[in-house]
C-alpha cells in the first residue's frame, strides 16, 4: 500500500495552498494544489519518495499509461515515440543537429536517442528508471542506458562525463525534486552546453481540466514558474516556444554564458487559481502564443 505525505512549495517555500484539481488512476489518487504565493501547482499530499520510485521501477507506471502487454503494444509505442522524436527536433533543429554528446533523462524506449544517433551521428546516453523501458531501448536499438534515477546515477558516477546537450522532455513534471534534479543536470552540462526541456503548459493546456492532470505528474508548470525554477539552479531560458493548446518547449543554458536573457515581459504569471481555471476551461480559445 502506498503511503503519502504533505509537502510545501519548492519554489517559494510557502505552505499556503488551495485545492486546484483531483485526479486518479488505477494505482493512485492525487490532489493537485496551487501555491497562493507563486502559482506553482503540485501534488500534496504525495507518495513518499521510496513509494514513488517503486511506482516506476516495478511497472505500475507503464501499466497505467502504456499498457505494454504484447510486442504489438511495444511496436505501437515505438511508432508514437518516433513521431514525437521528429516533433521535438523540429522545435529547435539547430540545437539537435549540433549536439555531439547527448544525455536524455527519462529515455523511455530509446526512440529519440536512436533518432539523434542515426540522423546526426550524436554520441548518446540515456537514464531510465523503468526496467521495461530500459530493456526495450537496449534490445531494439542497442543503446547505452543507465537503469535507475538521475540521483542514483549521480551517486555512482558523479560528473566524470559531461554533455553538450541534456534532454528532459515530458520528464520534469514527473520528478520528485525538480530543484535537486536540475542542480545535478547543470553539473553534468558543459559550460557552453544546453538543456532542452518540454513540459505540459497549464497556461495553454492541450486538454480540458479533467484530462489535463494525470497521476504521475507531481508538478505542473506555466512559463512563469518554469523560469523561476531554472533561475533557482543557475539556468536561464534563451529560447521558448509556448504555442496554443500544446506543451511548451525551451532551451536553457548556464547563467554565466553571455547569451541574452529571455525577456521577462514575455513570460506571463503568476496566475491565480481562478485565472488558471478559466484558461483551462477555455483551453481551445487561448490568447497567449509564447515567443519563438
Amino acid at each position: 500500500m502506498y503511503q503519502k505525505e504533505e509537502v510545501q512549495c519548492i519554489l517559494c517555500q510557502s505552505g499556503e495552498t488551495e485545492v486546484f484539481n483531483e485526479s486518479a488512476t488505477e494505482s493512485v489518487h492525487n490532489r493537485n494544489v496551487i501555491c497562493k504565493r507563486c502559482g506553482l501547482i503540485f501534488i500534496s499530499p504525495r507518495l513518499r519518495e521510496e513509494d514513488y520510485l517503486r511506482y516506476y521501477e516495478h511497472g505500475d507506471y507503464v501499466k497505467d499509461h502504456y499498457g505494454l502487454k504484447t510486442e504489438q503494444d511495444v511496436d505501437e509505442v515505438i511508432r508514437w515515440r518516433g513521431r514525437r522524436a521528429k516533433e521535438k527536433i523540429s522545435c529547435f533543429p539547430d540545437l539537435f543537429s549540433s549536439g555531439k554528446d547527448v544525455l536524455e533523462i527519462g529515455a523511455g524506449t530509446g526512440v529519440f536517442l536512436n533518432e539523434l544517433a542515426t540522423r546526426f551521428g550524436s554520441r548518446v546516453f540515456g537514464i531510465e528508471p523503468s526496467r521495461q523501458f530500459a530493456d526495450i531501448a537496449r534490445k531494439r536499438f542497442g543503446l547505452e542506458i543507465y537503469e535507475g534515477t538521475l540521483r542514483s546515477y549521480n551517486e555512482e558516477y558523479g560528473t566524470r562525463r559531461l554533455f553538450n546537450l541534456i534532454v528532459m522532455d515530458q520528464v520534469l513534471e514527473h520528478l520528485y525534486d525538480p530543484l535537486d534534479a536540475l542542480t545535478k543536470v547543470r553539473s553534468l552540462l558543459q559550460k557552453d552546453g544546453f538543456v532542452y526541456i518540454g513540459v505540459p503548459n497549464i497556461a495553454n493546456p492541450k486538454h480540458p481540466r479533467d484530462e489535463f492532470f494525470i497521476g504521475p505528474h507531481i508538478y505542473t508548470f506555466n512559463p512563469w514558474t518554469i523560469m523561476l525554477l531554472l533561475w533557482r539552479v543557475g539556468l536561464k531560458i534563451v529560447r521558448l516556444q509556448a504555442p496554443e493548446a500544446s506543451p511548451m518547449y525551451l532551451m536553457a543554458t548556464p547563467l554565466e554564458n553571455s547569451v541574452p536573457m529571455f525577456p521577462l515581459k514575455d513570460i506571463p504569471g503568476p496566475f491565480s487559481a481562478a485565472e488558471l481555471a478559466r484558461r483551462i476551461d477555455d483551453f481551445g480559445k487561448q490568447t497567449y502564443t509564447g515567443a519563438s
